[in-house]
Parts: structure tokens; sequence; C-alpha cells
């Protein structure tokens, strides 16, 4: 008996000392910059770093819409990770939030996030921005709508900026003629237009299933959790089966516009690559972009015409500087113009094709894949999956709709699709400046990559599919102490064998 008890109590010791050390390794760390207990900001806003490490899986607790993270969640990890976190300008009241980080072991981590305003204290009983919805007098006279930059409704919601003017076009729906609210519809999705400033001069003009532009700012109503357009200002409306007057668009707007046969635009750039001189195919640059148009004649034969060959009467070559007008298509996920018709021959010039620059001296990060990945395994059900991982010392964030994968002979990091990204390292006190990748040999040819900030906005560094087997090098003026991605930006697939990074 006396031998049995003492089995019994050796065990529970060993019980109680696991039991213990368990215990003392579950945790949840979250460092602020330089030791404080909360986070303060002037009302410009600003940026700063924050350090977590996580015995277990974490995430991040709801922020408002001034409060920006740059990811939200993620796994364990023995290595401490860098959480951007970004706090918009505050044009009212002094302001506050606490935003909370968990794990599953629940552990839990408050961070108080105070903010200086333009107006002083904040009272509760006011409110800091007291614009009435519908007040013509609000910020209408002040705001140049009209030059708002062109952006479809994905990219709007995508990048969900609460301070600056987009201009958006699409087709109206569920259209209240009382409170002018309305569905606006384009062909990458629907937003709801809760606001409109000068629907007074617009009174009984609106109807069901026009084409109408609008200017406005993004929203996210949390009660309904769905975004809106807000403040907005109405540009132009034309009735279903009407045709606009075309609209002047740099060639990165038109590639963001809305796609209507009775909508057209006015575009201005440098002709490069004729493939064919009969119907008049090639591409369209300026300082923002090219596009593939496809068929230009010398007159305006109108929406779903035949061609008439008349490309050639106009005696245009590469490297002329052309105005023309027309109407934007989607053909197997490449934006292009057709139906376009010749307006000005503004200069001539040898062509000049857009390049992004090359690197000069060694990169700060090199990931290669090729000898990354024959560690993984294989299939897609144990293969990576979205998260972050230390890669070179680094830590990156993967997201995607379809999961990663390494394939045996060329090993690769295949990523898809639409948004899809990877969230690149931020470096204290460095700017990302380049980045140069090597797609793999059997890689998409239709698919879109580009360069992004944390919030999904694009910098248009590149617009072009990628071509296999080939290395880019990109540079851009990026900012200290950001995060930035490389985005997905249509329905394709993206494969990479190896990606260096350049910081200054």
């Amino acid at each position: 008996m006396y031998l049995k008890r003492l089995i019994l109590l050796c065990l529970a010791a060993v019980s109680l000392l696991v039991l213990t050390s368990c215990i003392q390794h579950e945790y949840l760390n979250l460092e602020l910059p330089g030791g404080a207990t909360q986070l303060s900001f002037e009302k410009e806003g600003g940026h700063v770093v924050l350090t977590l490490s996580s015995s277990s899986d974490w995430k991040a607790g709801s922020t408002p819409d001034w409060v920006v993270l740059g990811f939200t969640s993620g796994t364990s990890s023995t290595k401490s990770l860098k959480v951007s976190l970004w706090v918009n300008p505050n044009r009212g009241s002094d302001r506050s939030c606490e935003i909370s980080f968990s794990n599953n072991n629940y552990k839990k981590v408050v961070v108080p996030i105070v903010q200086k305003g333009t107006s002083g204290s904040f009272d509760p009983g006011t409110d800091p921005d007291p614009e009435e919805p519908g007040d013509e007098h609000g910020d209408s006279q002040s705001t140049d709508y009209a030059n708002a930059p062109f952006i479809s409704i994905a990219s709007f919601i995508v990048t969900a900026n609460p301070e600056v003017y987009f201009k958006l076009s699409g087709t109206v729906s569920s259209f209240n003629s009382s409170t002018f609210e309305m569905t606006l519809t384009d062909e990458t999705g629907s937003i709801s237009v809760y606001e409109v400033l000068n629907k007074s001069e617009w009174k009984g003009r609106i109807h069901e299933n026009g084409s109408i532009v609008i200017s406005g700012k993004y929203h996210y109503y949390a009660g309904k959790r769905v975004d809106e357009v807000l403040s907005a200002y109405i540009l132009s409306f034309t009735p279903a089966g009407s045709a606009n007057e075309p609209i002047p668009l740099s060639i990165a707007e038109f590639k963001e516009a809305y796609a209507s046969e009775n909508q057209s635009y006015r575009l201005a750039g440098r002709m490069s690559n004729i493939t064919n001189t009969i119907y008049g195919n090639f591409d369209l640059s300026d300082a923002t972009g090219s596009v593939f148009i496809y068929g230009l004649t010398s007159t305006n034969l109108g929406y779903g015409t035949n061609n008439d060959k008349s490309f050639a009467s106009l005696g245009l070559a590469e490297g002329d500087e052309i105005i023309i007008v027309g109407f934007r298509s989607n053909y197997n996920g490449q934006i292009e113009a057709k139906y376009s018709y010749f307006v000005e021959k503004t200069g001539s010039g040898v062509p000049v094709e857009p390049q992004p620059g090359e690197h000069e001296g060694e990169p700060t990060v090199t990931v290669d894949f090729r000898s990354q990945f024959p560690g993984f395994p294989q299939s897609n059900a144990e293969g990576l999956t979205s998260g972050t991982y230390e890669w070179s010392g680094y830590t990156f964030t993967l997201r995607a709709d379809k999961f990663y994968q390494a394939k045996s002979d060329a090993y690769f990091l295949l990523i898809g699709k639409q948004n899809s990204y990877i969230q690149l390292p931020v470096i204290d006190g460095k700017a990302l400046t380049g980045v140069k990748f090597l797609t793999a040999p059997q890689a998409s040819e239709n698919v879109i990559v580009d360069i992004a900030n944390a919030n999904g906005s694009r910098l248009m560094v590149n617009d072009s599919k990628l071509k296999k087997g080939t290395e880019y090098s990109w540079t851009f003026e990026g900012e200290k102490n950001l995060a930035y991605k490389i985005l997905i930006t249509n329905k394709y697939n993206a494969q990479f064998q190896y990606i260096s990074l350049y910081y200054e």
C-alpha cells in the first residue's frame, strides 16, 4: 500500500511539473516603441511599428476607421513579428480608442491610442464633423471633384481611404428620388451611395439603369457591415440607351473606369508596338502606364461597328503622340480600348517604352524559393497556407484565395488570385525602394502584379501581364517604416522563383 501511494504521489508531482511548464510557456507579448504604455499621435496622424510574439495563433480586435493595422492575425512564432499601425489625420476633436490583441491561450493585451484634434477636447454630445447629409454648402465649394482620380468600385473598397475623394462611374439601381440613396455598379462590384451633396440640381434627372459619374469618399457603416460612398458629388448622368460625352482620362484612370457601351473615354499618349497596320492595333503609353488599343479608325464609327480598315490612311508611326477616343473593354483579363477613333496627332518622336528602372548595388533581402521549398511538403493540403513566415531572417505575410505550393523540378512560390498578396518586411528607419523577382518557367502569362501599400492602394509600378521565366526589376519611392505588398491585381496566379528587396 505504501509503495502504491508513493507511485501515485510521484505521478502527481510529474503532472504538476508538466502543467506548470506548459503554463509558463503560454504568452502574448506586445512591445510599443520606446517602451511606451500607450500610443499618442498629433492631429496629422502617423505610423509606428509594434513588436509582437505569441505562443499560439493570435488576432487583433476591431479597430475604428481611423486606425489601420498592417495585418490583424498571425500564427505562433518563436521570433518577434513586426506589426505596422497607421493613424489617419484628424480633422475633428481629440479622440481615443483601445485595440486588443488575444491568442488561443486566452492571453490578451490592450493598446490605448490617443490622438489630438483640430478643435480641442472631445465632447460626446457633439459631432466633430457637423455637416448634415445632403448639405449643399458642405465642402463642395472648395473641393475639386472633377479632378479626383478615377477608380473602380473594387479598388475603392480595397483602398478604404475616408480622407480622399475618388471618382466612380457605373450603373444606377435602387434609386430613391427623395434621399438620393442608390446602388452604383460597375464590372468589379457594387456599392451603396448614401449621401449626395448636390442633389438639388439633379432633382428629377436621375433614373434607374442610367450611367452616372460621381466623386465621393469611402465610409464603412459598422452597423450594417457595408461599404458606402459618402459626401458624393454628381458629375454627370446619362439615361439608359443614350451616349455620354467622352471623358478625358489618364491611362491609369482609364483602366479603373467603368466599361459601358454608352461611355467613351479620351486618351492621349505615345504609340508603340504596332502589331497590325490594317486595323490599327498598338500600345498607347503615358506617364501613368500603357494600354492596348484594339483597332483605330480615322473617324467615329460608333460602338459595335466593324472596323473600316482606315488606320493606314492616318500615316501614323511608332513614337507618334496622339489623342484618341475609345471604349473600355476587358479581354481575357487584359484591359484594352476598342471601337476607338483618331482625334489628333500632337507630336512625333522615337518610341519610348516605359521602364521601371534598374537597381544599383546588392539587395537588402533575398528569398530564393528554389532553395527554400525543397523542404516543404508538395501537396495543397500540407503545403504553405496564409500566415506569417520567417524567410532570410525577415517576416513575410501571405494572404490568398489559393494555397501556396512548392513544385518539384523548378521550385517556386505560387500565389493567387485577385487581391492576394505577399506583404514585405518593414525595416526600422528604412524605405523599400525596389523589388526584383524571377517568374517560374511554367508561369501564367495572363497575371498582372503590382506594388501596393498596406491598405491595398496600388503604386501603379506595373499594369502589364508578366511573362514566364523572366526577371523583373522595379524601382519606386517608398516611405520609411511603411509596409508594402506584392499584389495580384487580376484573377490569375503568379509564380515566383526568387524575390529580392532593396531598402534605403
